[in-house]
């Protein structure tokens, strides 16, 4: 699957090679009999090509999600638990997965009835919490993208039922993805602490009964079924993604530009 459409990935990745570029001249410089200029661009080309691969295996991860849940008839929380385990494991700058299915709204009592008797007392689909910590219920509307799986799930339970769609900068990304097929990516300040320092990256990837992609718009809406969702530390994933490039004796900090899009 193509990144075409992973702009905020795009962005890390132009980052990266910038950054990769100080490190690399400053340490190329050091080389006094060494034909830096080449060394520089070839080091630079490489660690680049490496670092797009990476941000490629993490699509994968997600696309690997949605290949789970098209090989079985039923993924039970636990499985998708057991499935997404070694990947937070081992990659720590992933804050959650989730599995996000479309709900229509004729099917919005019985899927919040269901989701109550699989022990979640009072479920229901949820537009946000007021600022007391009231649950305000979904408004109406023809269809819904609940949270319905998600891990770690004891630090993020709160987030199950929670309408995705119901975000409007969310919801132009699932837009995006589901027309064109494609993961789609955006970029998410923490509204409680408002602070960059918590920015987020969001990818989703559609899922499609039966597995791809399909070209006619009839069948594309019959056969999408949700997203799988990945929410991943921008500043922690960069720095993961960095630091097996970097010299010995050099460190890295990475500061984010406030000015807004």
């Amino acid at each position: 699957m193509r990144l075409k459409n992973l702009a905020i990935q795009t962005k890390i990745v132009l980052l990266v090679g910038i950054i990769l570029a100080g490190i690399v001249y400053k340490h190329v410089w050091s080389r006094q009999y060494t034909d830096w200029g080449k060394v520089h661009e070839q080091e630079v080309i490489e660690d680049n090509l490496l670092l797009q691969r990476d941000l490629q295996a993490i699509v994968r991860d997600l696309e690997g999600i949605v290949s789970l849940f098209n090989s079985s008839d039923f993924v039970s929380r636990n499985g998708f638990k057991a499935y997404v385990r070694p990947i937070l494991e081992k990659q720590k700058f992933v804050k959650a997965f989730k599995w996000v299915p479309l709900i229509s709204d004729k099917n919005r009592k019985s899927y919040e009835k269901k989701m109550r008797q699989e022990g979640f007392p009072g479920f229901q689909i949820v537009q946000h919490y007021s600022k007391s910590g009231e649950i305000i219920p979904a408004l109406k509307n023809k269809i819904y993208y609940p949270v319905h799986y998600v891990e770690p799930g004891v630090s993020n339970e709160e987030v199950l039922g929670f309408d995705i769609g119901s975000d409007p900068e969310l919801l132009k990304i699932l837009n995006e993805s589901k027309e064109t097929g494609e993961p789609a990516a955006m970029e998410r300040i923490d509204l409680v602490s408002n602070s960059r320092e918590n920015s987020s990256l969001y990818i989703v990837v559609p899922y499609y009964g039966g597995g791809k992609f399909p070209a006619d718009l009839h069948d594309r809406a019959e056969k999408f079924k949700g997203f799988a969702l990945g929410k991943y530390g921008i500043k922690e994933m960069i720095k993961e993604m960095v630091k097996n490039y970097l010299p010995k004796g050099l460190n890295l900090v990475v500061y984010a530009d406030e000015e807004k899009n």
